[in-house]
């Protein structure tokens, strides 16, 4: 019953409850960049959640979401701009920022939006997405290194909306089973493989909600604003 009224409690919001320890926490990094991780996830009953984190003391801590009906799926570009937008509202001025996201994070509205922020980016993109270098096309996969190598190269256009300039890099790590392909505003290859495996940790912070902690998937909730609410 007490929970119940708790998340039936309309004051219990983001910016009372949670924001201002947010905001202490991301004063006390100091001069260190800000490391964001953006992801989707299943939660509560037939809801999802898309949501930012950012690394702290090598682990993902949750900054901000947004929880919608729906099945486990991409969330649409629109959604991932205007959450962006937000964090963007919440991240102090002057404050270097790298964003890392998986396949679903690769579409070009995003990475311009993140680019207009002044901030740097990785985000994984499929082996047969087109590059273009002086107006010749062609497919990441065909810059594939050899295992534990990566390849990258700089100044290139990116899908047939040739978006630009990029850095398209395909980077095959020793422990992969087969190579990974990035797109970046890094001009090095090798710090933006770097920088990208910090985005695995946004995984680990989802499991701590769902399966090896408080089971967020099985709560029973139906409610979008409600299971928002629960993971305050």
């Amino acid at each position: 019953m007490q929970l119940r009224r708790l998340l039936n409690n309309s004051a219990l919001d983001y910016s009372v409850y949670f924001m201002p320890m947010i905001a202490m926490i991301l004063i006390s990094l100091g001069t260190q960049p800000l490391v964001l991780m953006i992801d989707g996830s299943v939660t509560g009953r037939g809801c999802v959640t898309l949501m930012v984190s950012f690394l702290y003391r090598g682990r993902a801590l949750p900054l901000i979401w947004v929880t919608r009906t729906g099945k486990k799926g991409h969330f649409p570009e629109s959604m991932h701009v205007e959450l962006i937008k937000a964090v963007h509202d919440i991240v102090p001025t002057g404050k270097a920022v790298i964003c890392l996201g998986d396949g679903e994070f690769d579409g070009t509205n995003w990475l311009a939006t993140l680019e207009q922020f002044g901030w740097h980016y990785v985000c994984r993109t499929a082996k047969d997405n087109l590059f273009y270098e002086d107006g010749e096309a062609f497919a990441i996969q065909d810059i594939c290194p050899e295992k534990g190598d990566c390849t990258g190269i700089e100044n290139l256009e990116f899908t047939k909306e040739r978006y630009g300039p990029v850095t398209g890099i395909a980077w095959w790590g020793r422990d992969y089973q087969e190579p990974i392909y990035l797109v970046s505003n890094f001009l090095l290859p090798e710090l933006a493989c770097q920088w990208y495996r910090k985005r695995f940790r946004i995984e680990t912070m989802f499991s701590d909600f769902k399966g090896r902690g408080f089971q967020l998937q099985k709560s029973g909730l139906r409610d979008p604003i409600k299971v928002s609410r629960y993971q305050l």
